[in-house]
């Protein structure tokens, strides 16, 4: 074993241990009554550390390609949580397992040489249109947010978004305007500011985080002003080191500083938002989603796809059906293994993996002559969705994945253009 891997593996075990303490000195104390509860069992306890242990091994110390951060941020956000929740609570072990497998499986295939993927492109000026375009949606997104009134919702306490955003979306999303903003904010602005971080321009870098908080203001989405620091540790991350440890480095610090100021002021806003919402929730979700369709119907992608040709079985969305089951009016969208499983058991989450690993690998591909962290940056919001908050098929079209993809692949025409010019 070498120093850098044993570095890298001794970060990913603070990590594990400070969503165990993270969970059983903040989560369990104050969200008992939703769910997570304490019922520590050596055996489990034990399990749960050996198969977050076994899915560590694969993760590679310096991140050549995009997978290889990818692969990093599933057992973060994926592998980490849910065999911590396993080992919290005394689950069963099937949610723990179908995850381990969904993400081995989906790293197998982002490594997949045997793929191969189309790249012979060239986009003459397709970089100007592309920042055209994005200018121009920003503007209309926040022409549109004026014009409908939503703007008079604008709340940058995070404490009171939901008091806000149920209004502001039936105001601006209805409709096809639910894609065109998602895209607007998770692809569009973001491919701005990467590109703006990319010459160097600063001062359009500050702006367009600004534009983006007040997109935050008007949504009531939290995770907006977060997107833009994401792309700036993913710069810094891999500019000056090309490792991938700063991901479970800045993971554990997620935890930590909101648990450390949480012992300071007792105030659990923090502690929620990241502790509980970003790691625990999916792990709870992905436990719901799987008990629920064990004793139930799968939907079989009659909700989407193939909803010309098979019958929807239930009255409501799967989010809210979900969030019904649990008592609850959350909207209760999860990640690719969850959503997976909702539409065909194991064969549904096989689809996922194979699928999202495919797509991780044509990324791998069209990413090659770009800087790896602008080419993470673009996609790396609609890839964290895939894992953690939404159904596969919806983060490609509504999420922009699909549209983060081709973004990329104009971008590469570019720097293949750039390194072809004789200096």
């Amino acid at each position: 074993m070498g120093r850098q891997f044993f570095y890298l593996l001794l970060t990913y075990l603070i990590f594990r241990a400070s969503l165990d303490a993270g969970y059983i000195l903040f989560v369990n104390r104050h969200f008992e009554y939703s769910g997570f509860i304490l019922g520590l069992e050596f055996l489990n306890y034990a399990i749960s550390w050996l198969a977050f242990l076994a899915s560590t091994i694969f993760c590679s110390v310096k991140g050549r390609n995009v997978s290889d951060y990818i692969y990093s941020v599933a057992i973060v956000t994926v592998i980490g949580p849910i065999t911590s929740y396993y080992g919290m609570t005394e689950g069963h072990i099937l949610p723990v397992a179908l995850s381990i497998l969904a993400v081995a499986l989906m790293f197998i295939l982002s490594k997949a040489s045997f793929v191969k993927v189309p790249v012979a492109v060239r986009i003459n000026e397709g970089t100007k249109v592309v920042i055209v375009i994005s200018a121009f949606s920003v503007l209309y997104l926040t022409v549109w947010y004026f014009y409908s009134g939503a703007v008079k919702n604008f709340n940058l306490n995070p404490s009171l978004v939901y008091e806000y955003r149920e209004e502001s979306r039936l105001l601006t999303s209805t409709g096809v305007l639910a894609y065109i903003n998602s895209w607007v904010y998770q692809v569009f602005l973001l491919f701005l500011f990467s590109y703006s971080l990319l010459i160097k321009n600063f001062k359009w870098m500050l702006f367009l985080f600004l534009v983006q908080a007040f997109f935050y203001g008007v949504t009531g989405h939290k995770s907006l002003i977060l997107y833009p620091l994401m792309i700036l540790g993913i710069y810094f991350g891999t500019q000056y080191s090309r490792k991938t440890i700063f991901i479970p480095a800045i993971s554990t610090m997620s935890i930590l500083l909101p648990l450390g100021w949480y012992f300071i002021s007792s105030d659990i806003l923090l502690g929620s938002m990241f502790i509980r919402r970003v790691y625990f929730l999916p792990a709870q979700l992905t436990y719901q989603y799987i008990e629920f369709f064990s004793n139930n119907e799968f939907v079989f992608w009659s909700n989407s796809v193939l909803a010309s040709f098979i019958d929807y079985p239930y009255d409501i969305g799967l989010g809210d059906l979900i969030g019904r089951s649990m008592g609850t009016e959350m909207n209760a969208n999860n990640g690719f293994v969850a959503s997976g499983y909702a539409h065909a058991g194991l064969f549904g989450v096989l689809v996922y993996s194979v699928l999202l690993g495919l797509l991780i690998r044509v990324i791998d591909v069209w990413s090659k002559p770009l800087p790896i962290w602008f080419a993470l940056a673009l996609v790396i919001i609609p890839l964290r969705n895939a894992l953690t908050a939404s159904d596969l098929l919806t983060v490609i079209l509504t999420h922009g994945l699909f549209l983060a993809m081709m973004i990329l692949l104009v971008m590469r025409s570019k720097f293949i253009q750039i390194a072809k010019t004789p200096r």
